[in-house]
């Protein structure tokens, strides 16, 4: 197998990334696919008298968690089925390799272990996650698929950790939100539709099943995982690897028509005797493609992840017939380092900051990076008409945050947070007006004293903390787009589903590139779930299909 490699922490693979990928990000990659014509010369969609370069039995495109999961699925069940996997990047992973790693699984041995002694790691089942789930995307998935999904995730977890990662913690994902106290902190809560009980809102998901915490040899996260399914595919001898291998077409019988028999890779036609997986990532790296799709993001706005997730493959896969669904659900990072969305966050506990606007007023409540409030703050800030703001604090927030000195060091050296002695030398270095901040910290601090925000409706109990102790910080802020829920449309074994509603023979996908299984909005570990067990189901599935003779 060639062009992979196993050593994977996030600095290496970011710079192992191929530098020319961003710049399939645009325009042009909105409206069609390459150049329109396979490299036979045969009219897009009608590639049945193609001639072919090379020919495989199963073609896989993309070498993140949900290819290498068709890949090895499909060698594990059909040694003789020769398999190839084409990536676009220069290094295998994609955004699998740069995540946390998170792996969402019900009725796991550490989860029973925690339940033990932990309510809430107890009584969890796949009815329960299935449920949850639905109701964390706010009923917008597919349900056959979301149902698939909770079904075989304990499964896809037994198969990721018997190739010898570990997984050391399971844990919940979101912290309890308080009730809000008057008419102004309901804005963001009303725009969620949130239903409290007890006097907070513990989200959907009441179990915490998500696993955390992968080692697999040196590494971690992400990283460890897709170095383990490298090293499992580097054992199977019928599975080839690809990097810099882009696909620009997807190759089908007749226009519109019959199966999907191929692609075409740097001009040549590779053949698919079995069919192909598009397991080729998302499109959160194409802010145009983001934006035309949900018109609240900016094309200035950043992505979390690496910049070869452009959303090409998929274009591919519509134009050759493939519907899709749920592509204007594109989830976000708010409040992230307005340096680098790797940069540490040292004002993170809520109440400890304020946030202010480029003219140095607060413009709404600080809360955390709950999804409860994700789209409602993206809608402010895009009524606002900004996608860059500060937070201020003081230095008894530092110690709120229980800020080490090392990080603190780190941070100035990376420049995610700025340091003065006076606020007036603080708004010369963000650049507003010092009476105006000083203006915007003057009423702020008297709602600490009163216990009430009359502007935005921070809750009672997070005022606590006055801005008037120096040295005095500043840290920029913006918020990146993570994860496209969006994607092709597949029935319940992976299949890929036309604009009639059947099924495109030979053609599965599995991961970011599908839609319907999350909804409107995931949480940590579903996006892992996701690329397992769907990517298991499509290697299989085209392992067992006869050949194309």
């Amino acid at each position: 197998m060639g062009g992979s490699s196993t050593d994977l922490t996030r600095r290496k693979f970011m710079k192992g990334v191929a530098v020319g990928a961003a710049s399939l990000a645009g325009a042009a990659a909105l409206s069609s696919c390459a150049n329109g014509e396979p490299a036979g010369g045969e009219a897009k969609g009608g590639s049945s008298g193609v001639t072919w370069d090379e020919s495989y039995d199963i073609v896989v495109i993309g070498a993140g968690a949900a290819g290498f999961a068709a890949a090895l699925t499909a060698a594990e069940t059909n040694a003789d089925a020769s398999i190839v996997v084409f990536e676009k990047a220069g290094q295998v992973g994609g955004n699998s390799a740069v995540s946390g790693g998170n792996y969402g699984a019900p009725g796991t041995p550490l989860q029973l272990k925690q339940g033990e002694a932990d309510e809430a790691f107890k009584g969890d089942s796949p009815d329960l996650y299935y449920n949850e789930k639905r109701k964390l995307g706010e009923y917008r998935s597919d349900p056959k698929l979301t149902r698939v999904f909770a079904d075989n995730a304990l499964e896809g977890y037994e198969w990721l950790t018997s190739l010898g990662i570990e997984f050391n913690k399971v844990g919940t994902y979101e912290k309890p939100i308080a009730l809000p106290e008057n008419p102004q902190g309901m804005y963001f809560h009303s725009i969620y539709n949130m239903r409290f009980a007890d006097g907070q809102w513990i989200g959907a998901m009441t179990k915490g099943r998500h696993h955390k915490g992968s080692v697999y040899k040196e590494m971690t996260e992400g990283g460890a995982n897709i170095a383990a399914m490298s090293d499992a595919a580097d054992s199977h001898p019928n599975i080839t690897i690809r990097t810099n291998s882009e696909v620009t077409e997807i190759l089908r019988e007749g226009v519109l028509a019959g199966d999907v028999i191929g692609v075409v890779v740097g001009g040549k036609n590779i053949e698919a005797k079995r069919g192909v997986v598009l397991a080729s990532g998302g499109y959160s790296a194409n802010a145009e493609m983001c934006a035309k799709y949900d018109s609240r993001l900016s094309v200035d706005g950043r992505n979390t992840g690496v910049d070869s997730v452009t959303g090409d493959s998929l274009i591919c896969a519509v134009d050759i017939g493939a519907d899709t669904m749920n592509m204007d659900f594109i989830q976000i990072r708010m409040a992230r380092s307005g340096i680098n969305y790797g940069c540490e966050l040292l004002l993170e506990k809520q109440g400890t900051y304020i946030d202010i606007d480029p003219d140095g007023n607060r413009f709404w409540k600080e809360v955390t990076d709950s999804q409860a409030y994700r789209s409602a703050r993206l809608t402010e800030l895009y009524e606002l008409g900004f996608i860059d703001w500060w937070s201020i604090s003081d230095s008894s927030a530092i110690e709120a945050n229980e800020v080490e000195q090392e990080a603190l060091e780190k941070a100035f050296k990376e420049g995610s947070v700025v340091q003065c002695d006076t606020l007036d030398d603080l708004a010369k270095t963000v650049g507003v007006s010092a009476d105006k901040l000083q203006e915007t910290i003057d009423r702020f601090n008297g709602f600490v004293d009163s216990g009430i925000d009359d502007d935005f409706g921070q809750e009672s109990k997070f005022l606590k903390w006055k801005i008037e102790t120096p040295p005095y910080y500043a840290v920029p802020r913006t918020y990146y787009r993570q994860h496209t829920c969006g994607g092709v449309c597949t029935d319940e074994n992976a299949q890929v589903i036309d604009r009639r509603g059947e099924p495109i023979p030979r053609f599965y996908a599995a991961g970011e590139a599908m839609g319907g299984v999350h909804g409107t909005e995931r949480n940590g570990g579903c996006g892992w779930t996701e690329c397992i067990v769907f990517g298991r189901l499509a290697g299989k599935a085209l392992a067992q299909a006869e050949p194309r003779s």
